[in-house]
């Protein structure tokens, strides 16, 4: 008898000794989006990952580039709505999305476009019956995708993919009739691809939005506050503005 108890409190110990530990701070998620958020030389870069690292110093929350995790959008966004404590950026703040998160923020402006090559030439006047006999490259959960899809795009005229560059390289090979992305991403990819700009154009705006940080609707809103208190600092010393024009 005295025997089997030990064995089960061997067992116990076992068991809690392979339980992964939570971590106290939250859990940083981001993609590859840039000049937002990407890989750069090896490390987590862009102006919404230095805006969050000056953030994080001034909140005294201290954060580690390291720390950050680079995900595809799709993924990120569902731990951002099952996962507690997740803070995932950069993102859309749009009404769909509103009451689902908290917010920190705003980072910056963004312009959510639908891009062809000129050579095409595509013209938006109906967004349903002009996108009907079209493929048009999204990247799965974003908030332009959602726009499309809430518009009533067809699903069928969607090519959802977790890659935001190799949309911009299937919309130059003629793969897809158009991409839907932030234009900034859109102008970074073209440069870095060294594609002529003057092969496309917008041939239809999604949405005016701003950037934001998603936060977990079950985060201690004192750690938000606290958070958007200090971007608000950044943003009125004019660090923020430092740090954006640094990638322009």
């Amino acid at each position: 008898m005295k025997r089997n108890v030990w064995l089960l409190v061997a067992i116990f110990c076992l068991a809690i000794g392979s339980t992964p530990v939570q971590a106290d701070g939250p859990v940083f998620l981001t993609e590859e989006n840039p000049p937002f958020n990407h890989m750069y030389a090896g490390t987590i870069s862009g102006i919404a990952t230095d805006v969050l690292l000056r953030m994080t110093a001034i909140a005294h929350t201290p954060l580690k580039r390291e720390e950050i995790q680079i995900l595809p959008w799709a993924r990120g966004y569902q731990r951002l709505q099952n996962s507690p404590n997740v803070i995932l950026y950069s993102m859309a703040r749009t009404s769909n999305r509103e009451g689902l998160f908290q917010w920190i923020g705003p980072i910056m402006k963004v312009k959510g476009v639908l891009i062809a090559r000129k050579k095409d030439g595509i013209r938006i006047n109906n967004l349903i019956s002009d996108t009907q006999h079209r493929v048009i490259g999204t990247i799965r959960e974003s908030a332009s995708e959602h726009i499309l899809l809430s518009k009533g795009v067809s699903t069928h005229s969607l090519q959802r993919l977790h890659d935001i560059k190799l949309n911009v390289q299937k919309l130059m090979s003629g793969r897809v009739d158009m991409v839907a992305m932030t234009e900034t991403t859109f102008w970074y990819y073209v440069k870095e691809l060294k594609y002529d700009p003057e092969l496309f154009k917008i041939v239809h705006i999604l949405m005016e939005s701003s950037f934001y940080y998603g936060v977990s609707s079950d985060m201690n809103p004192t750690l938000v506050d606290r958070l958007q208190k200090a971007l608000d600092q950044i943003t009125a010393s004019g660090e923020r503005d430092r740090i954006i024009s640094h990638y322009q």
